[in-house]
């Protein structure tokens, strides 16, 4: 076997952002991502999860969104791989955190290579619907538990072209919408793609 060569690479980026409220009505929030690998061997996989809440005075949105993509390509075969994700909200969200960690891994001997690529993030944000009341506010960002992740993918064998998207999203309130829309693709000997976003808002 020849030598082997890794790098592994991290970022993390964290954004809090708030605004005086204004007289539009309700919250609305966006999550999503794409994630492609090209290569002989691919795989692609995507989780997107949402809830928003609007039951009480305090309305709120907390989500999730993983794109992780893996491919193997021997010999002097094109390698490829990205993963992006997203969140935002809508103008007049009170407050609003996004917490995004990008992570990578490519390994190469003499004979093939392998990259992962993998990238989450999480979304919570709120809207109080009235200043005067005393109330308890208890946030968490939201999580996804998928079946593959970035490190059980770095550690499996690929074999063929295999792309997976999910979702899991819910509003809970009077007046609520949720919205999904996705794509994936896969060619056999040559990339995998994983693509969604998914609106919801509560009002």
């Amino acid at each position: 076997m020849g030598e082997t060569t890794t790098t592994d690479s991290l970022t993390i980026t964290v954004a809090i952002e708030t605004s005086t409220p204004d007289d539009s009505e309700g919250l609305a929030g966006t999550l999503g991502g794409e994630a492609l690998a090209v290569g002989d061997d691919t795989f692609t996989f995507g989780s997107i999860t949402a809830e928003a809440d609007g039951d009480g005075y305090v309305s709120e949105i907390d989500g999730s969104v993983t794109m992780t993509a893996a491919a193997e390509a021997s010999g002097d075969d094109v390698l490829y791989v990205s993963a992006d994700t997203f969140a935002a909200t809508s103008d007049g969200t009170e407050a609003s955190f996004t917490y995004t960690e990008d992570s990578s891994s490519t390994s190469q001997t003499t004979t093939d290579s392998t990259a992962t690529v993998s990238s989450t993030t999480t979304l919570s944000a709120f809207n109080i619907e009235s200043s005067e009341t005393e109330t308890e506010l208890s946030t968490s960002t939201g999580s996804t538990d998928p079946d593959w992740t970035f490190d059980t993918v770095e550690e499996t064998d690929l074999d063929g072209n295999l792309a997976i998207l999910e979702f899991d999203a819910q509003a809970y309130g009077d007046e609520t919408y949720v919205s999904a829309d996705g794509f994936v693709l896969a060619v056999e000997d040559e990339l995998s793609l994983s693509a969604g976003y998914v609106d919801i808002a509560i009002a």
